[in-house]
């Protein structure tokens, strides 16, 4: 089973995916179903999904929850199993504000979110060093480390 979790972007949602958005709505179904995206037992067993996508899913966790997050996606992953997530690389954020590439008032959405509804409020600011470390320190062999501006994917293998 493949796994794409989503806040807000149902854009993103795959074909041959388990896409799971908590703003999912009737209209929504079959393509997307409506879940936490940060809880995944009543989804899917341990060492079920060959691939967890979490594209802009870890920004909205509390940064004290994160590594409890990260292990629960783990362990529903196959071994050899792949999860790939996305998120804002605060030092990257303040490199182009000191730049000029973006402006203050973009950078505040960047990094806070939009803060209309529960799940329009970042809670984390990371790094790709902080994330590279929790994959290591959880297990997670790095297999690629990807930037688009802010933005930055890894992607890590379950042994």
């Amino acid at each position: 089973m493949k796994v794409n979790l989503l806040i807000n972007q149902k854009h993103l949602a795959k074909n041959g995916y388990l896409n799971i958005d908590p703003t999912a709505t009737k209209e929504d179904y079959p393509l997307i179903v409506e879940g936490n995206p940060t809880i995944l037992e009543q989804h899917l067993e341990d060492n079920e999904a060959e691939e967890i996508i979490a594209m802009n899913v870890i920004d909205y966790v509390s940064y004290n929850k994160i590594d409890s997050v990260l292990t629960q996606w783990i362990s529903k992953l196959a071994h050899k199993g792949l999860l790939k997530i996305g998120f804002t690389d605060i030092v990257s954020v303040a490199r182009r504000i000191y730049t000029g590439q973006i402006e203050y008032g973009k950078a505040q959405e960047i990094i806070y979110g939009k803060c209309v509804e529960g799940w329009d409020v970042k809670k984390a600011c990371l790094t790709v060093d902080s994330v590279k470390e929790k994959f290591n320190n959880l297990g997670l062999s790095i297999k690629n480390i990807k930037f688009i501006e802010h933005y930055v994917v890894i992607e890590g293998e379950r042994p």
